[in-house]
């Protein structure tokens, strides 16, 4: 997508999210450089621990993209009930502002799903 010649506010919604979606993907070729802040280490502690000492909480997910797969990561996609709890509210926030527009982030998500 070539946007050298205009401001990113000037681009259609579909050109937005393939742009959002193009940096994302960019972001992810090398997340080592991607800083995370103490505050999200912090939550990501304590959703393990809640994880570890309620593992019947957990939500089954589909099994991993072989694509996304590393070395010592399980085949199956377990989330946690925050995760679960993070999906929807953002797809309900993508349904708040346009009808179907949570539907495109959920397929747009490689395959995350609210199920």
């Amino acid at each position: 997508m070539d946007v050298s010649n205009n401001s990113v506010f000037d681009l259609s919604p579909a050109e937005k999210l393939q742009l959002v979606e193009d940096l994302w993907d960019d972001l992810a070729k090398s997340p080592d450089s991607v800083p995370v802040h103490s505050w999200q280490m912090d939550e990501v502690a304590r959703r393990r621990a809640n994880l570890t000492k309620n593992p019947e909480s957990a939500v089954p997910g589909r099994k991993r993209n072989a694509g996304y797969a590393r070395e010592g990561m399980p085949a199956e996609l377990i989330l946690a009930p925050e995760a679960v709890t993070d999906l929807a509210d953002a797809y309900s926030w993508y349904e708040e502002r346009k009808t179907g527009l949570g539907e495109t982030f959920c397929a747009r998500r490689r395959g995350a799903r609210l199920d």
